[in-house]
């Protein structure tokens, strides 16, 4: 016999004689030698919990902000890098606030960014296969409250690794229920032979959760061999919302769960084994394409389309001054040589004008005065009357 309540006591306060567990562990492995299905569950602490919310109000979630806030708070930690000094950054600040604003078609969504995408709290709690995969029974794997899970698996049919016995089927059975498709990036319905078992007619999976801890939905998903067989149901605490067609339920679920965007929660919940390190290495352009399924990017993309479109406009502007700059530089380096040639030609004048003026002076100093010279005439017509006086008096 087994007492699940014995093996809990082992696990959560073993002896004195046994602090590393030992005994626990002994038990748990004679028990799967015996064919009895052990597995170890550990819920996160409260301390964690904890923790975690506090770490959540100290940092709030940055592509929530509207961009001008956004903006502001990058400036601020490049400022805190040393990256900008305060002038620079006030100049950015000022530009990108101008840029923003001239985004008139975008406005509504700088105001509420939020009321496109609605916040929603989306718990698992298990998944129920049927015909998916190598999963050709029923089975109900519980999701929530688990932490971390190892899932391993063993290859009965030729005894090789645990390649190809379902690990990946079940870590994605979550994500075909909500989307359809087992790819993290889904673009169309999988196809039948995809997901149905080789001996199975249909493939079916029910995913329980619950939606902000407080409403129960369902996810039911049924793909089948033939096209009558094919169905997807969708219920919220015991509604059903399920549509006439499968485009029109998804749609619903997409709206409910994901925002209207099914690929959100696809990416920030499902990570196969070789994504794990696709960010880190991922290019710019696929890394900014990730980020923007996150944060909507295109109020960003349009600011630096504009940008680079002023960035060419300014440039241009800049090379046209450069080239008149040259230009006037030419021209008052010309003016400033014939500044130079005039400003000789009035040195040589002005020393040719001083020269004249001294001899003028020299010259008027020699002439005799003027009343030298009336006294000189009234003399010679004194003397030129005397001597007509004179022959006058001959002729007589």
């Amino acid at each position: 016999s087994v007492d699940q309540v014995e093996l809990e006591e082992m696990r959560n306060h073993p002896k004195v004689d046994d602090p590393k567990g030992n005994i626990f562990d002994s038990k748990v492995d004679q028990l799967r030698r015996t064919g009895v299905s052990v597995q170890i569950r550990d819920s996160p602490s409260k301390n964690v919990s904890e923790e975690k919310d506090d770490c959540s109000r100290e940092s709030p979630v940055m592509e929530h902000d509207p961009p001008r806030a956004l903006l502001e708070r990058y400036l601020d930690v490049c400022l805190e890098k040393g990256e900008y000094g305060a002038a620079t950054a006030k100049l950015i600040l000022e530009g990108g606030l101008t840029l923003l604003d001239r985004l008139e078609e975008t406005r509504a969504e700088i105001e509420e960014p939020d009321s496109q995408l609605p916040a929603v709290d989306v718990e698992l709690d298990s998944v129920t296969l049927c015909g998916l995969g190598p999963f050709r029974q029923r089975i109900t794997y519980p999701l929530g409250k688990r932490g971390v899970v190892l899932l391993r698996g063993r290859n009965k049919d030729d005894e090789s690794d645990s390649n190809g016995v379902g690990k990946t089927n079940l870590a994605f059975a979550p994500l075909w229920a909500i989307t359809g498709s087992a790819d993290t990036k889904p673009t169309k319905d999988a196809k039948v032979t995809d997901v149905v078992n080789d001996f199975s007619r249909a493939a079916s999976v029910s995913l329980r959760g619950y939606l902000n801890q407080k409403q129960e939905f369902v996810i039911t998903r049924t793909k089948s061999r033939s096209s009558s067989g094919s169905s997807l149901r969708f219920s919220v605490d015991g509604q059903d919302l399920t549509r006439q067609s499968t485009k029109d339920t998804q749609q619903i679920i997409d709206e409910t769960l994901l925002g209207a965007d099914a690929s959100l929660m696809a990416r920030v919940m499902f990570h196969g084994q070789h994504e794990s390190g696709g960010l880190l290495q991922a290019p710019d352009a696929t890394f900014k394409d990730e980020l923007s399924s996150l944060s909507r990017g295109d109020i960003w993309r349009r600011s630096a389309s504009e940008a680079r479109v002023s960035l060419r406009q300014c440039s241009q502007r800049v090379s046209e001054l450069e080239g008149m700059l040259e230009m006037r530089t030419g021209d008052m380096q010309k003016l400033s040589e014939r500044c130079d040639e005039l400003e000789g030609e009035s040195k040589h004048k002005q020393a040719l004008i001083i020269e004249a003026e001294r001899s003028k002076k020299n010259a008027d100093e020699k002439k005799p005065g003027l009343e030298d010279l009336q006294e000189a005439l009234a003399l010679v017509q004194a003397q030129k009357s005397s001597v007509e006086d004179e022959l006058a008096m001959h002729e007589s």
